[in-house]
């Protein structure tokens, strides 16, 4: 490719860099008289059909969005191979993610600014109802002049457009991904939310909000929510900026900043030192370690206490009724997901709970013969999980 022209423009140069999707060259835009970054789907690439709408969902996506938190993009076209190709504006400028290794962390201040214009970008972009996906430290470019730039919108879902990650289909970087990302289920902009609480955790104290040895207890820390407060890590970190992260990671899409509006006015309280409230309860939280067996179920190291399956904290039959008859504080995934589930079931059969109330069993408790059925499928769902997770994404 290089010394390569293209369509009479741009005049490629040297490599500076390449991802699973695709190669960037340095180039020089004839035209515009600068210099531009040229993204290059590989032949091989180009041979499959679902990686070339990507690219071209891509492009089309970001072309009309105008907004300096946003990568501007130029023109579009294909090189002498046949492959396809983009332009866009070049940064000379680091990752988030180069940044933070060589920091380890960022000053509050610094961690704000980030924070606050990823957020504007959120209310740009999540005004066309785009959602980018797979926000991550190295999907962000930060100048020397301070401005922070949201890139890379591969993965990005836009509802006038085809969709073309299937349902089910895990695409992403896990220790950043949402828990309905990891689910494979259709996604909105509170999964961009939840990932940009994740990016703020770790630039304010430069560690990784979900951690483990391996890609599946991420995973289950993610969907078990087993998140430790900041300020338990920092304590000089403020009781504003816990908050806002306890906002951003909730497990449940509706406990969760619903708005980048919402995320902004807390983020101003922040610049202001003015405190941000806890919006949303984290029910009963985990203390102990948790162990990732390899039937997909959770255990804890607690003698005594029930399994819970990571996907939806369901516990083990034998214990589900001991669970649900227990006290437990705030309004738990477990609960939520009982509620769910009686709801469905007296929507498909309506004498089912006038039944079990009088046979002295609570309507929030699940049928044995329903518990199997649902275990067998959620054994199927993780163990697909994992193989899309070790099939399909890279591990950073």
């Amino acid at each position: 490719m290089q010394g390569t022209l293209l369509d009479n423009r741009y005049q490629v140069g040297k490599k500076l860099g390449a991802g699973g999707m695709a190669v960037v060259f340095l180039a020089k835009d004839l035209i515009g008289h600068k210099e531009v970054a040229i993204k290059v789907m590989p032949p091989t690439g180009a041979s499959v059909n679902e990686f070339v709408r990507r690219f071209k969902r891509e492009f089309d996506v970001c072309s009309r969005l105008d907004h300096p938190n946003v990568i501007k993009l130029i023109s579009c076209g294909r090189t002498p191979d046949g492959s396809y190709y983009y332009a866009m504006e070049y940064l000379p400028c680091p990752t988030l993610e180069d940044i933070l290794k060589e920091r380890g962390k960022l000053r509050p201040s610094m961690a704000l600014q980030v924070v606050l214009q990823m957020a504007r970008a959120f209310e740009h972009y999540f005004d066309e109802d785009i959602v980018h996906r797979d926000l991550k430290p190295g999907n962000i470019m930060v100048e020397d002049n301070g401005r922070v730039v949201v890139m890379d919108f591969g993965l990005v879902r836009d509802p006038t457009m085809t969709q073309l990650t299937a349902t089910g289909t895990i695409m992403g970087t896990p220790q950043y991904m949402s828990p309905e990302l990891l689910l494979g289920e259709k996604v909105d902009k509170r999964s961009d939310i939840f990932q940009l609480g994740i990016i703020a955790h770790e630039c304010l104290c430069g560690k990784k909000a979900f951690t483990g040895k391996t890609v599946p207890e991420v995973g289950a820390k993610i969907m078990y929510g087993q998140y430790t407060p900041v300020k338990d890590i920092d304590p000089s970190i403020s009781d504003s900026w816990n908050n806002f992260l306890l906002n951003c990671l909730g497990t449940a899409r509706e406990d969760r900043y619903q708005t980048a509006k919402e995320v902004l006015a807390d983020l101003q309280c922040i610049m202001l030192k003015q405190p941000v409230e806890q919006k949303f309860s984290r029910g009963e939280a985990p203390t102990e370690d948790l162990v990732l067996g390899a039937d997909g179920v959770l255990t804890s190291s607690r003698p005594g206490r029930p399994r819970r399956n990571p996907i939806t904290g369901d516990t083990d039959p034998q214990q589900f009724n001991a669970l649900s008859k227990s006290k437990v504080k705030g309004d738990t995934l477990v609960e939520r997901q009982q509620r769910r589930r009686q709801r469905k079931l007296q929507a498909t059969n309506p004498g089912l709970s006038s039944g079990l109330s009088h046979s002295g069993v609570t309507t929030d408790t699940v049928p044995p013969e329903s518990l199997q059925s649902q275990r067998k499928m959620l054994v199927i769902a993780f163990a697909l999980l994992i193989v899309a997770i070790f099939g399909g994404v890279a591990y950073t």
